[in-house]
């Protein structure tokens, strides 16, 4: 059942969490799957019993809850999450409370593991032989056991073995509490990664070299007595940080070991020696994407072309593009003028690549164009519509679709149109543009929208199984999807009187069959019920996982198998008022910004918040939150090179991704304040990090900047590498940044081009 769950009031009504109710004035619910009062009241009965030390009876009833709630989320109080708050399942929260309690009196750890033994052997004997599910049960119900550490030492070398990093190294981190930071020092949130704080040369913090105290941060789990030792747990943490490639923390972790654990010995791969020198003699991974498949190159919006490129020349090709309009904006009506684009048509197409073809989705289809030529690729599609901007038409969608909007409505957002590809199948969602409201739209019979696959060696022929249509008619497949070659996952959205609610369905690629939808929240919508919505949101898939931005006042992470969730994290919320335009930020117009995934990093803006901030993508644990009044019109996130997250909206950003600070941003700041003057220049489409270089479009010119900005010491402006390069010098019109092998593409509001590169 569905509870109310915590309720955000902003700071300007004195900023407090309740549950169950809303308090305050202009206040926004976020309904979603918590715990109710009476579990809590079990929960409060179980710390009365631990505090009479009735050890047997505190374990008996945290147990009960944890099998009778155990996929219930509920909040886990941690200073430094604020001012975002975290809530996991309670079989997690459960496994905390256990530890704090054995850290305050081990007897509770000996009952707890006394009273499990009989059913912790026969998972372990399962677990051994790989069996997913008995291992999945020791993690999340009897980590604290000898053989919940046993599980957690085995399903880390598991999920390395299959490039998993994320939860390799999450697993590793919690079986010794001296894998973390722990409480107490100052400047330092407890239970953060290590390597974030330290430095490649210099003396190690001296609480480093301290062993910190059993259970020192109470809302991160550690196990208290792992059969493990902490050499070979720092040891194994840096193999993972060699796999994935990562140099800086490769280096910090190296000399953590080198320094702590230098003359520790262990066995690796059948060879004997000190753990530093078996760690040294393995590879370091690379990882680049060669095409640009999907929305921001790969399906973790990290992308980076791997090569320094400078484009030059004149266009080799260009095609026409339908234009679309940027419609009836109520944000404009507030005098706020749009982030990244012009004030009357859209920056609506975002292009693939792959194996020398164009994908371009647009209101009434698919194109495929040669990458070489820009000629249409295929035969034209029967009986398709005519002129330059349809040539290449390869798949129109059945009709009607079209909603009959209510007269006189304003729409918030404009349409975008993205694709997703793996192998020789390539994804898109069709159909209205415009969110369907229960009641607030009319779409016929016809669903609103819906999932199609398209195979690139049989001349984009729709597949088998495909259209997919929404689960029912209240439903409206809200973007792109996703895929790892087996399933394909989508969010979803429905929405009636001002509320949204979320879910994300997965479906079987072979045959489209639905596998399992997952509700997440139900929250008031950006728009609030007072205007048409346009939609266009992008799940992020990062190692198995789903993380997913809405823009509904959460971020949640969920298992990509089986749709468990895995934690939900909620941000303060900034909602367009009618009431009060002054307060309508530039953030509003993060239409399509989704979760950046790095490594183990996730990187969040969302449309409904002037927030940015990192999470950690195992936990959920929030890194750093940049104050509202840095980067609130950030509307791109073009990926993080060499620990740097290059982001663009009005301005150019370069932030340290370890720590949230703004090393340096171009042009200089004209003023905090959402209702200033704008900078000049300032960005227009979504840029590219390619090499060391950053590729930044506005609307007069291209700008060259380096990864590693360049500036006088200590200066926070970048400057430019080299003269801007006008786009009349290019003849093409500018627009977001597509890179190819030989090419770079420009998806402009009316024109698509190619220059060579």
């Amino acid at each position: 059942m569905l509870v109310v769950g915590a309720v955000w009031v902003s700071r300007s009504d004195r900023a407090c969490f309740v549950h169950g109710q809303a308090v305050g004035t202009g206040e926004a619910v976020v309904v979603f799957d918590e715990v109710d009062a009476s579990v809590r009241g079990y929960l409060e009965q179980a710390q009365q019993f631990f505090s009479a030390r009735q050890w047997s009876e505190a374990v008996q009833m945290l147990r009960r809850v944890m099998e009778t709630q155990g996929q219930k989320l509920i909040w886990l109080p941690d200073a430094g999450d604020e001012p975002l708050r975290r809530y996991v399942p309670v079989h997690w929260y459960g496994q905390l409370q256990l530890m704090r309690w054995g850290a305050a009196s081990p007897e509770v750890l000996a009952e707890y593991r006394s009273a499990t033994a009989a059913l912790c052997e026969p998972l372990w004997q399962k677990a051994q032989q790989h069996d997913e599910r008995a291992l999945r049960e020791l993690l999340e119900y009897f980590f604290l056991t000898e053989f919940g550490a046993r599980a957690a030492l085995l399903y880390s070398e598991m999920e390395l073995e299959r490039g998993n990093t994320v939860t390799a190294r999450g697993w590793l981190e919690r079986l010794h509490p001296a894998m973390r930071s722990a409480s107490g020092v100052p400047g330092i949130p407890a239970g953060r990664p290590l390597w974030l704080f330290l430095r490649v040369e210099g003396t190690l913090p001296e609480w480093l070299q301290m062993p910190p105290a059993a259970g020192s941060s109470a809302s991160f789990l550690a196990h208290l007595n792992a059969p493990v030792g902490l050499d070979e747990l720092r040891a194994r943490a840096y193999a993972v940080s060699r796999w994935e490639g990562r140099q800086e923390r490769i280096e910090r972790e190296r000399r953590l070991l080198a320094e702590l654990s230098s003359d520790a010995q262990g066995t690796l791969a059948g060879r004997s020696g000190s753990w530093l020198d078996l760690i040294d003699s393995l590879p370091v991974g690379r990882q680049s994407p060669s095409e640009w498949t999907t929305f921001a190159g790969d399906p973790q919006r990290n992308g980076v072309w791997p090569e320094d490129k400078d484009p030059g020349g004149r266009p080799l090709w260009k095609v026409a593009l339908p234009p679309v309009a940027v419609g009836p904006d109520p944000l404009a009506d507030f005098g706020q003028a749009r982030v990244g684009e012009g004030p009357d048509w859209a920056l609506a197409y975002w292009p693939i690549v792959r194996d020398g073809q164009v994908w371009i989705a647009q209101a009434n289809g698919i194109r495929v164009l040669d990458l070489a030529t820009g000629r249409p690729l295929f035969g034209a599609v029967r009986g398709g519509p005519p002129g330059p901007e349809n040539t290449g038409l390869v798949y129109t969608p059945p009709g009607p679709w079209l909603p009959r909007q209510q007269a006189g409505r304003l729409r918030l957002g404009v349409p975008r149109y993205t694709l997703s590809s793996w192998g020789p199948l390539v994804f898109a969602r069709l159909g209205s543009a415009v969110t369907r409201g229960r009641g607030a739209l009319d779409f016929e019979e016809a669903p609103s929208s819906w999932i199609i696959a398209l195979d690139a060696e049989a001349e984009g022929r729709l597949c088998e199984g495909f259209p997919i249509e929404p689960p029912s008619r209240e439903w409206t497949f809200d973007g792109t999807p996703v895929t790892d070659g087996q399933r394909l996952w989508v969010a979803l959205r429905r929405q009636s009187d001002g509320r949204a609610e979320a879910a994300i369905a997965a479906y079987d690629l072979a045959g489209g069959r639905l596998l399992w939808m997952r509700p997440l929240a139900t929250a008031e919508s950006v728009g609030r019920g007072r205007w048409e919505e346009a939609t266009h949101n992008l799940l992020t898939l990062h190692q198995g996982t789903l993380y997913c931005k809405l823009d509904l006042g959460f971020v949640a992470a969920v298992e990509g198998a089986t749709g468990r969730l895995l934690w939900l994290v909620r941000y303060p919320r900034r909602l367009v008022d009618p009431d009060n335009p002054d307060g309508v930020g530039r953030h509003g117009f993060r239409d399509l910004t989704p979760v950046l995934a790095y490594h183990d990093t996730l990187v969040v803006a969302p449309a409904d918040s002037d927030r940015l901030f990192a999470l950690d993508a195992f936990s959920g644990q929030v890194l750093w939150c940049q104050p509202a009044d840095i980067g609130s019109d950030i509307v791109h996130l073009l990926g993080i090179k060499d620990e740097t997250l290059v982001a663009s909206g009005d301005y150019l950003y370069w932030i340290d991704v370890r720590s949230g600070r703004l090393r340096a941003q171009f042009p200089p700041l004209v003023q905090r304040d959402p209702v200033a003057a704008r900078p000049s220049p300032r960005g227009y489409g979504r840029g590219l990090i390619a090499g060391k270089r950053v590729l930044w479009p506005t609307r007069d010119a291209l700008y060259l900047f380096d990864v590693e900005p360049a500036g006088p010491a200590g200066a926070e402006v970048a400057v430019p590498a080299g003269q801007p390069r006008p786009w009349s010098w290019y003849g093409v019109e500018p627009g977001h940044l597509v890179p190819a092998s030989d090419r770079l593409l420009i998806a402009g509001t009316s024109q698509l081009a190619a220059l060579p590169w």
